[in-house]
């Protein structure tokens, strides 16, 4: 996750002082409340402040601008969506086939992502795409899924899985989130729906059969 801060120019100061550090603790979990909240309209000092009882000299003194804070904000709620499929693709049943595989990944993802504010995605990538030193940067993020994808397909012994070098995994990560997320994050009617989750299906069974 550090890397996607470096890459989109994102910082904050991490002081070392035990007071300094439960400020800068403080401060997050406020916008990670306000995050929570789902209102982008809220994303503003103004509610920051109130939220966490600091003034505006301490929120900027920390994180310079504050769309920092609530970038952060995001990216730590994302990584905890990401954990949570990533841990429910461990439950998979070795045996399953990868039509099975598949469809339980897809619906897993889908119920993740249905709980992840549209509005909260474009908030993000608007902000992001005029930090980033490229458009990839702003995806850097799907690569926190490939260690569980990576546990979840080893121990597939349905041999109805193909085998994936360390590059692929990248991409399959990305391709993952193509289907399921990015209909959500561009407002799609489809998001959601019984045609958005057999187009999904189709797509990544392709990808994955032997």
């Amino acid at each position: 996750m550090d890397s996607q801060f470096k890459k989109l120019n994102i910082e904050f100061n991490e002081a070392k002082k035990p007071q300094s550090l439960q400020t800068l603790k403080d401060i997050i979990e406020a916008a990670e409340k306000i995050v929570a909240g789902g209102d982008v309209d809220h994303f503003v000092a103004r509610q920051l402040v109130k939220k966490s009882g600091y003034s505006l000299g301490s929120l900027i003194k920390r994180f310079g601008k504050i769309e920092n804070i609530f970038l952060y904000a995001i990216t730590l709620e994302r990584s905890r969506h990401i954990r949570i499929i990533g841990e429910s693709l461990e439950k998979i049943g070795a045996h399953e086939n990868v039509v099975g595989f598949v469809s339980q990944t897809v619906d897993i993802c889908l119920e993740a992502l249905n709980k992840f504010n549209s509005r909260i995605m474009k908030y993000y990538e608007k902000r992001a795409a005029l930090r980033a030193e490229s458009v990839s940067d702003i995806y850097l993020y799907s690569e926190e899924m490939i260690p569980y994808l990576k546990r979840s397909i080893v121990r597939n012994q349905s041999k109805t899985i193909r085998h994936f070098s360390d590059d692929e995994f990248r991409y399959l990560a990305r391709a993952i989130l193509l289907f399921l997320e990015r209909p959500f994050a561009e407002g799609d009617p489809i998001a959601g729906s019984a045609a958005h989750r057999a187009m999904a299906v189709n797509a990544l069974v392709g990808l994955l059969k032997a």
